[in-house]
């Protein structure tokens, strides 16, 4: 079984290339290097979120009027640990590979998680 690892990608500044390097990198592993990548998407603006994803699939995760949605944000994987719960649920629904064309599982973000 290969070493597991992560890769983060951080600045300040805003507009220099981290949501593109950071989808583009995970795409490139999963693709060429056949790894299993989970891109976990911590921005409030959640633009990794939409580049990834189908915009038919966006829409309904963020569409305050459908009810649940069909897979977790990092706002439903946050919410525990903000109340106190330091165990780890190990069966949140996410978007997978299947789900998209970098071929890459999806945390998806939320924009309340700036507001945690």
């Amino acid at each position: 079984m290969p070493a597991l690892g992560s890769l983060c990608f951080f600045n300040n500044k805003g507009g220099v290339g981290k949501t593109t390097l950071a989808c583009n990198v995970a795409s490139y592993l999963a693709e060429t290097e056949k790894l299993n990548i989970l891109l976990v998407d911590g921005d409030p603006q959640c633009n990794a979120t939409q580049l990834v994803l189908p915009d038919e699939t966006t829409e309904e995760l963020y569409a305050s009027a459908a009810g649940l949605p069909t897979m977790d944000t990092l706002k439903q994987v946050l919410l525990p640990l903000l109340k106190g719960d330091a165990s780890l649920n190990a069966s949140h629904q996410i978007a997978g590979p299947e789900s998209n064309h970098f071929g890459i599982s999806v945390l998806p973000g939320h924009p309340h998680v700036a507001l945690l």
